[in-house]
């Protein structure tokens, strides 16, 4: 468990980013739409916030999606016990940061899956640990060649994964507009 939760910080601080290339499909410029809130949960603070905090993130985001535009936000504070890390891209790129970490099983919400399963990028200095099994995180992804949105939920989600897949749907509905 502590192993989880030392690769968990690594990734919230950008570490093990994978980048892989992207077919030459056309590349819809416009940028991705983050919504005010997630699941009723306000932005976390400025300082938690891993796409504005740094840089690493998104350098290896950026290269990975080759030019298709991307962005993230947490939601959920210490004080709502809930954090959120939600990643949009346009373009489908299951396979690049977080959306890439689910491993099966999964379980569908109509076009959403979910899994408590991921297995994390290896981080220098800390033994490769395979696919982790953990109740109380995990991750929802819904892609295709329109757009690919995640939420890693990290902290206090457990067991509303149904709420967590209906709010991924809410925010993927804002990229066709």
């Amino acid at each position: 468990m502590v192993g989880l939760v030392v690769a968990l910080l690594a990734v919230v601080a950008g570490a093990g980013y994978v980048v892989s290339s992207r077919d030459d499909a056309p590349v819809d410029t416009r940028p991705v739409v983050l919504p005010a809130t997630f699941m009723g949960l306000g932005p976390a603070e400025a300082s938690q916030q891993f796409a504005e905090m740094d840089s690493q993130w998104r350098d290896g985001l950026s290269d990975a999606y080759d030019g298709r535009p991307f962005d993230g936000r947490a939601y959920g504070t210490m004080a709502d016990r809930v954090r959120i890390h939600v990643v949009v891209n346009r373009g489908d790129a299951a396979d690049v940061g977080d959306a890439s970490f689910g491993r099966p099983p999964f379980t569908d919400f109509g076009a959403v899956s979910c899994t408590h399963t991921q297995e994390l990028p290896d981080v220098e200095g800390l033994p490769d640990s395979g696919p982790l099994t953990n109740p109380r995180t995990f991750l929802c992804v819904r892609h295709d060649e329109v757009a690919t949105v995640s939420a890693f939920a990290l902290i206090g989600a457990q067991g509303r994964e149904a709420e967590v897949a209906a709010a991924v749907d809410q925010v993927w509905s804002m990229q066709l507009t």
